[in-house]
């Protein structure tokens, strides 16, 4: 879930999961939604594999690239996530 630009719109806790309305397109608001049910509680990783860069996705590249931090204090190392298309990556 970390390279993905979709957020849950605010004061919806007490509403399923299925129903709640994203900010983001509609494939990146169909992940969050299925990593939410999956795994849960996405907006907690992500706060605790804060978003360093990114370089968004576009029709030119064909990807997106984003580094994290690691949730770890102890592990200096960073967390690099990439989605796009198969023959980019």
């Amino acid at each position: 879930m970390l390279c993905n630009r979709a957020e849950f719109k605010a004061g919806q806790d007490n509403v399923p999961v299925l129903k709640r309305e994203c900010n983001g397109d509609a494939s990146e608001s169909a992940l969050l939604k299925c990593v939410e049910l999956s795994i849960g509680n996405v907006p907690e990783f992500r706060r605790h594999n804060k978003k360093v860069v990114e370089i968004p996705f576009n029709s030119t590249n064909k990807y997106q690239v984003s580094i994290h931090e690691n949730e770890d204090p102890n592990d200096p190392r960073y967390i690099l996530v990439m989605k796009g298309a198969p023959e980019r990556i």
